[in-house]
C-alpha cells in the first residue's frame, strides 16, 4: 500500500489510481472502500505501463533480480518473499466466499509469480523463494494458485482473527484459524514444499497469541509474528500490537512487552537430525519427538547426529532438567541451546524439558 494511501510500499510513479476517490481510510480500510486504491492494484495486475513504458509487474520482477544479484551469496539471508499480501482489487468481494474462493485472480497471481520467480533465479539459483496466496486467505478463505515449478519455494501465509480485529474477541477465532492451516497444508502437501506462517498477532490479546503458537505447534509449522516493533504507520494499532515499543531504544525493561515476550519466546526445534512427529510447550514443559528418518525418505541420519532445541530463559530463569530417550544431552547445561546427540540404535527420540525441582 503506497504512502498515497497511508501505507507504505510502491514508488509513487508506479501508483495509477485513475483520478479516483482516495479517502483518507488506512489500513485495512483501503483495501475495502478506497477506489482509488482499488483501481491502482488493478493496474499493476494487468501490468499497466509504467512512465517510461514498462510494465508495473515487469519493473518488479527487475527490482527482484537486481536484490537476487546482489545477496546470492549472503548466507544471512532466508529467503525472498516476492510480494506482501496480495490484493485482489476492484474484484475482491467474489473472493470473501470461503469455499469457492478466487480461481480468475488466483490465475492471474500465478502467472505473475511465475515471471518474478524466473526474474529471480536468472541473478540467483539457489535462495529460497517465498510466496503467499491472496490476502483473504488470512480468512479461511480457500486458494486456487497453481504450482511454481521451482524445488525451491515455499508457501508463506498469513492468520488474523476478522472477527477479533473488529472487537468481536476471540470466540470466533479458532474454527477459521484451524481452516487457514488446514488450506496452507493442502496447498504445500500437494506440491512438496514447506509452509511458513510469517505473519499473524497484530494484538495484544495474550489468549489469541498463545493458541495461534500452540496451533502452530500441533501442525509443525515454523512462524513469525507480528510486530516486533511499534511506531508503525501501517498498523491499525501501532504500538497496541508491538513487542518492543520503541525500536530507537534497547528491547529491555519497559521497552519490552514481557508478558507477550513470555507468550512468545516457547522453547522449539530449530534444527533436526530426523523428521519430527510432534512438539508443544505448556506450562513450563516442552515435549518434542522425531524419528532418526530424513524427511525425504531417503534413509536415515547416522548415529551421534544433532538436534539443537531453543531453551528461552524467560521461562527457565533458573535453569532446566531434561530426559531424553534414544539420545543423549550434549552442550553445557542449562544452556539457551539444547543440544541432543541421537544414540546408535536409535530410531525414534523423544526429549522432554521441564523446570527444575
Amino acid at each position: 500500500m503506497d504512502q498515497q494511501f497511508q501505507g507504505e510500499g510502491a514508488p509513487a510513479w508506479a501508483v495509477q489510481d485513475g483520478g479516483l476517490a482516495n479517502p483518507p481510510l488506512g489500513f485495512p480500510g483501503s483495501y475495502f472502500a478506497n477506489p482509488a486504491e482499488d483501481y491502482a492494484w488493478d493496474q499493476f495486475w494487468r501490468n499497466a505501463p509504467a512512465p517510461d513504458g514498462v510494465g508495473l509487474q515487469d519493473h518488479l520482477a527487475a527490482a527482484w533480480a537486481h536484490v537476487a544479484q546482489a545477496f546470492r551469496n549472503d548466507p544471512r539471508v532466508f529467503g525472498y518473499e516476492l510480494l506482501n499480501e496480495p490484493w485482489p482489487g476492484t474484484l475482491w468481494e467474489p473472493c470473501l466466499l470461503p469455499l469457492l474462493g478466487c480461481p480468475l485472480f488466483d490465475s492471474t497471481l500465478t502467472a505473475f509469480y511465475r515471471g518474478v520467480v524466473a526474474a529471480v533465479r536468472a541473478a540467483d539459483s539457489g535462495t529460497v523463494i517465498w510466496f503467499e496466496p491472496n490476502v483473504l486467505f488470512n480468512e479461511g478463505i480457500v486458494t486456487h494458485l497453481g504450482t511454481i515449478a521451482d524445488p525451491r519455494t515455499g508457501l508463506a501465509f498469513h492468520d488474523y482473527c476478522g472477527p477479533e480485529s473488529i472487537g468481536l474477541g476471540n470466540t470466533l477465532c479458532g474454527p477459521q484459524d484451524d481452516l487457514t492451516f488446514a488450506n496452507a497444508k493442502s496447498y504445500a502437501g500437494k506440491r512438496g514444499i514447506p509452509q511458513l506462517l510469517t505473519e499473524f498477532g497484530a494484538t495484544d490479546d495474550l489468549a489469541n497469541l498463545s493458541d495461534m503458537v500452540a496451533r502452530a505447534d500441533r501442525n509443525r509449522v515454523g512462524w513469525m509474528e507480528w510486530a516486533y516493533t511499534g511506531n508503525d504507520k501501517t498498523s491499525s494499532s501501532p504500538n497496541g500490537q508491538a513487542l518492543v515499543f520503541d525500536p530507537s531504544r534497547p528491547p529491555t525493561g519497559d521497552n519490552v512487552n514481557a508478558a507477550k515476550l513470555k507468550v512468545l519466546a516457547e522453547p522449539y526445534p530449530q534444527a533436526v537430525a530426523g523428521t519430527p512427529t510432534s512438539w508443544s510447550f505448556s506450562s513450563g514443559t516442552f515435549r518434542l519427538s522425531y524419528s532418526t528418518v530424513r524427511p525425504n525418505g531417503a534413509g536415515s541420519f547416522p548415529a551421534g547426529s544433532e538436534t539443537d532445541i531453543a531453551v528461552p530463559p524467560v521461562h527457565y530463569p533458573n535453569g532446566y532438567s531434561v530426559q531424553v530417550t534414544g539420545g543423549i544431552a550434549a552442550c553445557a547445561p542449562n544452556a539457551t541451546t539444547l543440544c541432543i546427540l541421537s544414540s546408535p540404535t536409535a530410531s525414534m527420540i523423544t526429549v522432554t524439558v521441564t523446570q527444575p525441582g
